[in-house]
């Protein structure tokens, strides 16, 4: 039975924090994540419970009155929260080779808890709102959604640079490419999380200190542009700043790249450089 390798547990971490700042590859990220969790669960090697959290409602901002990202602030009770300003989160919290991952509920947290426990029966109380697990030789057990200690939802995270991006995706994802459906309790996780590699843009940034067009260094604004597989800007000054989309350079800076990014690209089909 195998396991997720510590340095494979390492670079899922860093990138975990990179999604967390809406990095490039964000939803392949836990797609990722996921599939290591269930691996290690499975192997009896995942220390994995229930946690719930406190926390503000995004829906009214803590206040109880509904906002609307459109129109702002209403006189509406808040539904999500009935009007409290809290809602009560659930999470699977999982430990691998140290590293301590939390995952939503419903998603991925009720597969990784279901592998881990050894695949019993899992039911919610909504009366008492925790866990009765059923296993197979009859025995019956509640178990609490426990408190997560400091760890709160939404942490900050922190970006990555392309490069650095580039040199821990393409670590995950060639340990990702080397797994069989016998791996992993659910194959579909691993379907997806393969999926997901052929689906995210790398982001490269701004290229370039001067103007694009023209050399100056009288930057006004950047023109943001992609291909299939790679997004980016360019810096423009003041002339060019009124140029229109039509006639932007879309060339993909392959110049650019370094060199994880630019195995990164060559696992890609040729298209990706396609403007």
């Amino acid at each position: 039975m195998i396991t997720t390798p510590a340095d494979i547990a390492a670079a899922i971490s860093i990138l975990n924090a990179h999604a967390r700042a809406y990095g490039c590859g964000k939803e392949a990220i836990y797609a990722y994540k996921k599939v290591a969790a269930l691996i290690d669960a499975r192997a009896g090697i995942a220390q994995a419970r229930p946690v719930g959290v406190l926390a503000e409602c995004r829906n009214c901002r803590g206040t109880g009155l509904f906002f609307s990202w459109y129109e702002g602030q209403s006189n509406e009770r808040c539904r999500t929260c009935s009007a409290t300003g809290k809602v009560y989160l659930r999470f699977v919290e999982t430990t691998i080779s140290g590293h301590r991952w939390h995952h939503p509920y419903i998603d991925a947290g009720l597969p990784i808890l279901y592998a881990a426990l050894g695949s019993p029966e899992i039911n919610f109380d909504a009366g008492a709102r925790d866990l009765i697990n059923k296993y197979k030789d009859g025995r019956c057990e509640r178990r609490p959604f426990e408190s997560a200690g400091d760890w709160q939802p939404n942490a900050p995270g922190e970006k990555l640079e392309a490069e650095r991006a580039a040199e821990l995706l393409n670590l995950v994802e060639g340990w990702i490419s080397t797994l069989g459906g016998a791996d992993v309790p659910q194959t579909w996780p691993l379907d997806y999380a393969r999926q997901c590699i052929k689906t995210y843009a790398l982001e490269l940034g701004c290229v370039g200190e001067a103007c694009h067009y023209c050399g100056a260094g009288d930057i006004k604004t950047r023109f943001g542009t992609w291909s299939k597989h790679l997004r980016w800007s360019h810096p423009v000054c003041k002339d060019h700043a009124d140029m229109p989309s039509t006639q932007w350079d879309k060339t993909p800076p392959l110049d650019a790249l370094g060199p994880h990014a630019r195995a990164w690209l060559a696992r890609r089909p040729s298209e990706a450089i396609a403007a």
